[in-house]
């Protein structure tokens, strides 16, 4: 998820301040996108596991 973030980012550098041709970006983000989205249930659960790893930490 962090991935597909900063290629949204790296898209938005591209369009408005580097120029050139963002094209290749936003294939990788459309890859990534992909991806996380057949992978969302290992992603869904390592988010949860992290969150009560944070948790047991704050008490």
């Amino acid at each position: 998820m962090l991935l597909a973030t900063t290629m949204v980012l790296a898209v938005l550098t591209h369009m408005f301040v580097i120029g050139g041709n963002p094209a290749p970006t936003i294939v990788l983000v459309v890859i990534t996108g992909a991806v996380t989205w057949l992978h969302r249930a290992i992603v869904g659960a390592t988010l949860r596991r992290f969150g009560q790893t944070f948790r047991t930490w704050e008490q």
